[in-house]
């Protein structure tokens, strides 16, 4: 009746819908009930488990689409649209967590580069033993996991009627999380908003709605102080639902109106989460809408320290999910039955630093499923991670760079593939909110390489190289037909360097689909390397526009040689 599709990884797979850049929109046009949804529960432990210890099936919707991995949401849709199959996913990730925590242990054990991961886990189960007995301990005792609101108080004061005087209330934008817009908001608790609008006489009299998009957390909303909306804790997060509100044609009045919008935020950040295109008001009498975005007055009604819901944190040993094979264990094992058609893997930010290990631990994670799952050919697709941090100026070692490389060479194994994102991220955010063209590049290469509905959906990849006097040829695979640069300029991001191993900006040239790489510098190349850094300026593409994978032709000694 349709294929299963195992996702998993660490915070960028965990990424959910309601975060996401656009996330109203997508929010709303979740529809296809033939996309289905399964979310394994957080489960770390030290021996393997024969059952999920929780989670169920959810249908996609409006309604619940939120919470779903943003990967897999724009992968499972893009596969949707183009096979009109029914898909499924299996969500097994957690943020933070390690490549090697998803690893059973008989398949760690007796390689030499992985004897350090499982002699720190060995010695921290001893030396923490008390600490770890403390955790559970209080582990098991009551706790909060919200703030609490004790009640709107602002509404006994007045905030949301029209005769209420805001003149002294601060100015805030929106969108965004007050936290990130006031310094000295660092707070949970109760936040009014205020806001006048003018009402033209061609409207007055017909309905209007208004657009809020997603607010964190409860909101309740008034307009002319009367009460036409509100959104309170559910089964599902508050903050990962839209807010589209009906304002009656009986009291929309030509002239002044006032909206008001009491925020209760409970954890994490508060404020409107969507984008400025997304918060609006639409008129039953017109097709244009006004936007809501810009200056609003602000109050806090009640603040409340975010501190004092503060989670318990697991010491390094058995439960936590940075701890070898706890993840496979709890969350992985017990579906290694399942018919599975294949696994999307989204994950490397905390093996940053040991990429020379990583390179190691991803193909013997790949084998290692595919032997669980007596599938010896189980496809499997890698998302190399984007960029992030300052863009480079000047060629040099990335940490970051290593991971994309092994990322990349797990590509040796059959039916293993690499969704190639370099051209995406964020400088300042590990944690990237455009997630579409992910997911959607995610499709592209299953469409190609297990629905056979495509040939364009891989990104090219370094095939080698000849060398030609003072300079190099490099070849490439999956060009459809040629090799290009985004912007259709020069080719940047190539560097080339001799035995001495210093690195020059290279001249290149394209030809057909290979790239020709020189510096008059370098009289005899020893290496070329390609969007080597955390954040490279790089723009070679195929022919269709898919960014080119890292690379480097040299096997000299990488900053993670010897970290283990």
């Amino acid at each position: 009746v349709g294929d299963v599709w195992l996702i998993s990884g660490q915070s960028n797979m965990v990424y959910p819908v309601s975060q996401v850049a656009n996330s109203t929109a997508t929010i709303e046009s979740a529809t296809n009930s033939n996309i289905r949804y399964f979310k394994v529960g957080f489960q770390a432990i030290d021996s393997p488990l024969s059952v999920i210890k929780s989670g169920f099936w959810r249908v996609t919707s409006p309604s619940t689409v939120g919470p779903m991995s943003g990967v897999g949401y724009f992968f499972a849709r893009a596969i949707a649209a183009e096979t009109k199959i029914p898909i499924g996913l299996i969500d097994a990730s957690f943020g933070g967590s390690t490549a090697e925590a998803w690893i059973p242990r008989n398949s760690l054990a007796g390689e030499p580069a992985f004897a350090p991961i499982l002699a720190r886990y060995d010695q921290a189960k001893k030396t923490n033993k008390a600490l770890l007995d403390e955790y559970r301990r209080e582990a098991g005792k009551p706790r909060p996991e919200f703030q609490v609101d004790v009640g709107n108080q602002g509404y006994s004061l007045g905030y949301h009627s029209t005769k209420f005087d805001d003149s002294s209330w601060g100015t805030i934008k929106v969108p965004g999380y007050w936290e990130d817009l006031d310094k000295t908001l660092k707070i949970d608790g109760a936040v009014w908003y205020r806001r006048e609008i003018t009402i033209p006489p061609e409207q007055a009299g017909f309905d209007l709605t208004l657009e809020l998009g997603q607010l964190a957390d409860m909101d309740i909303t008034y307009w002319n102080g009367q009460q036409v909306g509100f959104t309170a804790a559910g089964e599902d997060d508050p903050a990962g639902l839209v807010r589209r509100y009906k304002v009656p044609g009986r009291m929309v009045k030509a002239g002044k109106a006032v909206l008001a919008i009491r925020l209760f935020n409970r954890i994490g950040k508060g404020g409107f989460v969507s984008q400025p295109e997304e918060v609006r008001l639409r008129s039953a009498a017109s097709i244009v809408t006004e936007s809501l975005a810009g200056n609003w007055k602000f109050k806090v009604e009640r603040a409340l320290d975010p501190a004092l819901i503060r989670p318990l944190e697991i010491p390094f040993g058995p439960g936590h999910p940075a701890a070898p094979s706890n993840l496979y264990n709890g969350m992985i094992h017990p579906i290694m039955n399942g018919a599975i058609a294949g696994v999307v893997w989204y994950q490397g930010e905390s093996n940053v630093g040991r990429g020379k290990q990583y390179e190691l631990l991803l193909q013997r994670l790949i084998t290692t499923w595919r032997n669980k799952m007596e599938q010896g050919t189980l496809p499997f697709y890698i998302v190399q991670l984007p960029y992030y941090r300052t863009k480079v100026s000047t060629p040099g070692e990335s940490e970051w760079a290593e991971i994309r490389e092994a990322q990349r060479k797990a590509t040796r194994l059959a039916r293993t593939h690499l969704v190639v994102t370099i051209d995406t991220g964020d400088p300042k955010d590990i944690h990237p909110r455009d997630k579409q063209p992910v997911g959607d590049r995610v499709a592209q290469a299953v469409m190609q390489t297990y629905y056979g509905e495509t040939t364009r959906g891989l990104a090219p990849l370094f095939d080698g190289f000849r060398t030609e006097g003072s300079k190099i040829r490099l070849l490439f695979a999956n060009t459809v037909g040629s090799m290009n640069t985004s912007d259709n300029g020069p080719v940047r991001g190539i560097a080339i360097a001799g035995s001495d191993k210093k690195f020059y900006w290279a001249n290149t040239k394209i030809e057909g689909e290979t790239v020709i790489v020189w510096h008059p510098l370098v009289p005899e190349p020893k290496s070329i390397r390609y969007a080597w850094a955390d954040h490279p300026d790089a723009n070679l593409v195929n022919r269709i526009g898919l960014p080119a994978s890292p690379f480097r032709t040299d096997d000299w000694p990488l900053l993670s040689e010897n970290r283990f």
